[in-house]
């Protein structure tokens, strides 16, 4: 009877061992060794959203957005580190975790604190491996410049050429 078990528990030991290696799983990617940064933006999920369409649209870029089904205020967007990274390829995406934030009033004693007002939202960036300056400014300015492909800089403004002339 020891031998069957023994024989049992390392059959189940070797089979564990040759099981191939699935990589990061999503939850596993989004906690705090592999966070990589982390802003406020002046927008709600629909804006966001809008941005990504705009972005795959205008520009070709591989960006994926999708709303939690669980818990509708939180949402990603993902971007492959590298060409041929699959959705659930976690371990070659960024994936920006986007969590919609409430804007409330708030009083103390009367006193208004703070008035409700404009939509924020928190991105926190995750990565498996560390992403360059340059991607991680690429994805936060595709959601906020949508208008703007990657390398393209925002024409000046005219109140700038009037400033920088001779007077």
């Amino acid at each position: 009877m020891k031998k069957a078990y023994l024989s049992i528990a390392t059959a189940l030991l070797l089979a564990g061992c040759a099981t191939p290696n699935q990589g990061v799983g999503l939850y596993q990617l989004e906690t705090a060794p592999y966070l990589r940064a982390e802003r406020k933006l002046p927008m709600d999920f629909v804006q966001i959203q809008r941005a990504v369409f705009k972005q795959q649209a205008r520009c070709g870029l591989d960006l994926q957005f999708k709303v939690d089904q669980q818990h509708p205020s939180y949402a990603r967007v993902t971007m492959p580190l590298a060409e041929g990274a699959g959705p659930e390829d976690w371990d070659k995406l960024l994936v920006l975790g986007l969590t919609l934030l409430q804007q409330s009033e708030s009083k103390v004693l009367g006193v208004t604190l703070r008035e409700g007002g404009d939509a924020i939202t928190r991105a926190r960036l995750y990565s498996y491996y560390t992403p360059g300056k340059d991607q991680v400014k690429a994805l936060f300015d595709a959601i906020l410049h949508p208008e703007l492909c990657p390398g393209e800089t925002p024409p000046e403004k005219p109140d700038d050429k009037a400033d920088s002339g001779d007077h």
